[in-house]
């Protein structure tokens, strides 16, 4: 999740989905909901 915040802010992405979201924020929240996925499967919470 580092280096996609990162690369984000050193390329400042222009294009956004449907105008409304930009790439970033939805690898960030695709990243998140695959740990929060696998964190419930595996029964660990961290």
């Amino acid at each position: 999740m580092s280096g996609i915040f990162i690369v984000a802010v050193l390329y400042r992405p222009k294009t956004r989905l449907y105008g409304t979201i930009g790439w970033v924020s939805l690898s960030l929240l695709l990243v998140y909901l695959l740990r929060a996925y696998a964190a419930y499967e595996t029964g660990r919470s961290e």
